[in-house]
């Protein structure tokens, strides 16, 4: 019976062999040195970013545009030489300037200038985006990693409290159940860390997918009073916002785009000049100046209705996003207000008794101090309220680095 029973508990311990070896492999990933790296440094590095660069050239091409504003139409030169007549002077020689658009000169550089200044703001507003994006990223795998050392301490500790149970049961203080009830938590506790680990190991692959191909880094485990720090107070109202900013400027780009249309219906100016060359000296010349008036088709005339509907529908626009992102950004205020404190009575007071409860928990079951049942509901608890705190600096911190974004005018200025 005893032989048939020690089988049988080997064949249950075989069971978890293969979940000791993948928590194995698993962690020696953990184990692999990542370089750390600083919020401040990772907001300086996604600079470098392909998105910010193509925001870039786009900025370029819009300042070369301005170079087509003159438009002085077509140079014609001709030279003739008539033989059939015996005049002295039967050669001439003409140059005309046709079709110059002067008239529409300044409406045209007038939508140039708005065109660069949108492709300014768009350019801030990607590098704005992209702070955001490496921000969060950096925020989640920092609290994310916070949560798997908290399980790597308790996971530690556990390997005494093992010990302790199984000599306890083998002097008869425990009961069996007992120390099956402290062996499962600790293969619980295992596999919620295995997936502790792998949460955290996603948040470093979020957080290298904005840095070159290859990029191993890790947030740096700095203490959250110092990350709190560092953070400037946030307005309560929603002032200037690079999000409003280019809603307005689309809108004035529409208008300066209407301009252009109807400058399309000014005048266009000619002029020429001509020579009479020969045997003479002194040959006969001329000047000549006119102008080309367009006539307003219908396909013109629909396409300059068009243009003023579309500059009325990017004001609307403008209104609209207005509205919607102070709307936005009123209802994350409340949420950063919520999460704020929340996080402050974590930090605080929660946060501190959980540690020490779980470290005591542990202390007290070594020493004999209290049974399984309440060890292991200390302990339970203790944790999820470890994890639940971290959980919410993150929201926190998320909702701050939202709000930033919110707020940001002009990203090379404010970073």
């Amino acid at each position: 019976m005893n032989y048939q029973k020690t089988i049988h508990q080997k064949v249950n311990n075989m069971r978890y062999i293969p979940l000791l070896v993948a928590i194995t492999i698993v962690s020696s990933f953990a184990t692999n040195a990542q370089k750390e790296i600083t919020l401040q440094e990772a907001r300086q590095k996604v600079l470098t970013a392909p998105e910010i660069k193509q925001a870039e050239l786009n900025l370029k091409i819009q300042r070369l545009n301005r170079h087509l504003d003159y438009d002085f139409g077509m140079t014609e030169a001709t030279y003739s030489n008539d033989k059939e007549k015996a005049l002295p002077d039967n050669q001439k020689i003409a140059i005309t300037q046709k079709d110059m658009d002067l008239l529409s000169i300044f409406a045209k550089r007038s939508l140039s200038h708005e065109m660069v200044e949108l492709s300014s703001l768009q350019r801030d507003f990607v590098t704005t985006t992209m702070i955001k994006n490496i921000s969060e990223a950096w925020i989640a795998n920092y609290c994310r990693g916070q949560i798997y050392h908290i399980y790597e301490e308790i996971n530690d500790s556990f390997k005494n409290i093992l010990r302790a149970a199984q000599i306890r049961y083998k002097a008869e203080e425990t009961s069996k159940l007992d120390l099956l009830a402290t062996q499962n938590e600790g293969y619980r506790l295992k596999i919620e860390m295995q997936e502790a680990l792998a949460d955290y190991k996603q948040t470093e692959i979020d957080l290298n997918k904005w840095f070159e191909e290859g990029s191993k880094y890790q947030a740096s485990l700095i203490s959250s009073e110092q990350l709190i720090s560092s953070l400037p107070p946030i307005p309560k109202d929603l002032g200037q916002s690079i999000i409003l900013d280019i809603a307005q400027k689309g809108s004035s780009v529409e208008e300066a785009k209407w301009k252009v249309m109807k400058s399309g219906f000014f005048p266009k100016i000619n002029m020429g000049y001509n020579k009479a060359i020969g045997n003479h000296t002194n040959g006969a010349y001329g000047f000549e100046i006119g102008i080309s008036i367009p006539l307003p088709f219908n396909g013109t005339i629909t396409e300059a209705k068009k243009a003023k509907i579309q500059k009325e529908h990017a004001k609307l626009e403008a209104q609209k996003v207005s509205r919607d992102t102070k709307s936005t950004y009123a209802s994350l205020y409340t949420d950063y207000l919520k999460w704020q404190k929340t996080w402050q009575y974590y930090q605080e007071n929660a946060l501190p008794l959980a540690q020490e409860q779980h470290k005591g928990a542990i202390k007290a079951y070594e020493e004999g101090g209290i049974d399984y049942i309440t060890f292991l509901q200390n302990i339970r608890d203790a944790l999820k309220l470890e994890v639940e705190a971290w959980l919410t600096f993150e929201s926190y911190l998320k909702c701050y680095y939202t709000l930033e974004y919110l707020i940001t005018t002009n990203s090379k200025n404010e970073f």
